[in-house]
């Protein structure tokens, strides 16, 4: 991992409101001590996995949250697993559990690093960028 790389996830995750010992921690391979870190890395790798994907989502799912919910937790589960992790780390970390592989721990932060590379650069023109044009002419 360069060095540029870990900075622009650093940067990512802090401002993700991971504390510093989780990204530490996170991009070091270890288990995330830290709950609530955990919950917030499962929600951000799932969001990020979830980018470009759209589901067919059947009546029944969208009255009932829970099922909703356990089918998202169970697809992200699934693109771990496809990235690489074993079956009992991706369940874990996808639940916000301690990952007890070290493997699987080394793999997750490659997985932000690609989904962070991946992801598209913000352009210009949007509702928060405002331009100037101060050119001398004619007043219109």
């Amino acid at each position: 991992m360069s060095l540029g790389d870990r900075q622009a996830a650093t940067s990512f995750l802090q401002r993700s409101a991971i504390s510093i010992q989780g990204i530490q921690q996170f991009l070091g391979g270890e288990s995330v001590t830290n709950v609530g870190d955990r919950h917030k890395l499962a929600a951000i790798l799932g969001k990020l996995l979830d980018s470009k994907q759209v589901l067919p989502i059947g009546h029944a799912t969208l009255l009932l949250p829970a099922v909703q919910s356990a089918r998202e937790a169970a697809r992200r589960a699934q693109k771990l697993r496809d990235l690489g992790l074993s079956a009992t780390g991706a369940q874990q970390f996808v639940a916000g559990l301690p990952m007890n592989g070290a493997d699987d721990r080394k793999i997750l932060p490659q997985v932000v690093f690609v989904a962070l590379a991946s992801a598209p650069v913000p352009r210009g023109a949007g509702y928060n960028q405002m331009t100037l044009d101060d050119t001398a002419g004619k007043e219109r």
